[in-house]
């Protein structure tokens, strides 16, 4: 009874309460601590006071009671007078479980904050055994084609430690709609398990990149490419997919281009393809203003 009723009501709250605090919580953290916290409840009060504590710091207008008929006062939570405020609601297209998903989209409707775009990511990761205690070094050339101000882009480099913590470490931002190349160096320590490092679009707009490769210092004080010593998409097909690179997901598409060039005849792109969401919506059906939702979680809570 105790799961079924969390497992129930974080599934409404996570997907469907358009609080500030909803959109910005960490739920993986929250199912594990949240699960832990409902365990120990031995009846259905008990079940009821902590779904309570755990809930309600970040969905004030829920209102949790033991049978189903409930006189739910709005006046608490809606002003008298809302013909100046813009309703916010969540609308999904899919479940979307973050940028790894490549074919649902999730938006709060009529919130300024959630008008942004994301990020278009790609990378790779190797073992990082041989290269503890070294100086690494990742370098590539750049450009992007961006609407704004805000949109730009990045080559970037993260070293993983055993434990899971992860040290990250960019270039300035790319704005520049010319070819230039950029680097980034770190120390890798004894600790490092995993080295990745790519290249990303952040925001609207088109990025462009060749001869992203990642190097190692010798003792001599001297460079050497660790992958990627071949022509660099030179023998990739046109319009294909990056390959072990990445695959295209959310609203940004990644593929191989000979449209723009850097020394060869080809290079890899990230491009901006989804819809405009400063349009706020993915499709016209909401919700009616101050539309009320019972659902039974279990047994006779609700």
């Amino acid at each position: 009874m105790n799961f079924e009723a969390y497992a129930k009501l974080y599934g409404y709250i996570r997907f469907f309460h358009p609080s500030d605090e909803v959109s910005e919580i960490d739920w993986d953290k929250f199912a594990i601590y949240g699960m832990k916290c409902v365990e120990s409840a031995s009846n259905i009060n008990e079940l009821q006071n902590t779904l309570n504590e755990l809930f309600h710091p970040i969905a004030p207008s829920l209102r949790l009671h033991i049978g189903e008929r409930y006189d739910y006062d709005k006046s608490i939570i809606i002003p008298h007078d809302i013909s100046h405020l813009k309703q916010v609601a969540w609308q999904h297209k899919g479940v979307y479980l973050g940028e790894g998903s490549n074919l649902y989209k999730s938006v709060r409707v009529n919130r300024e904050k959630d008008a942004e775009y994301g990020q278009g990511k790609i990378g790779s990761e190797m073992p990082a055994a041989e290269f503890r205690g070294k100086k690494i070094k990742l370098s590539g050339a750049v450009k992007v084609e961006a609407a704004v101000e805000e949109n730009y882009g990045l080559i970037w480099l993260s070293i993983v430690s055993k434990d899971g913590k992860q040290s990250f470490f960019a270039d300035k931002p790319v704005i520049s709609g010319s070819w230039n190349e950029y680097e980034i160096t770190a120390e890798t320590d004894e600790e490092a398990e995993l080295i990745k490092y790519g290249c990303s679009l952040t925001g609207k707009g088109r990025l462009w990149f060749d001869e992203l490769k990642l190097s190692v210092q010798s003792a001599d004080g001297n460079w050497k490419s660790t992958v990627f010593d071949g022509p660099f998409f030179e023998v990739d097909e046109t319009g294909g997919s990056l390959g072990d690179w990445g695959e295209s997901h959310g609203d940004y598409m990644m593929t191989i281009t000979d449209t723009q060039k850097y020394r060869g005849s080809k290079c890899a792109m990230i491009e901006y393809r989804g819809d405009d969401m400063l349009s706020g919506r993915l499709y016209e059906q909401m919700p009616k203003p101050c539309e009320l939702l019972t659902k039974k979680l279990s047994g006779d809570l609700y």
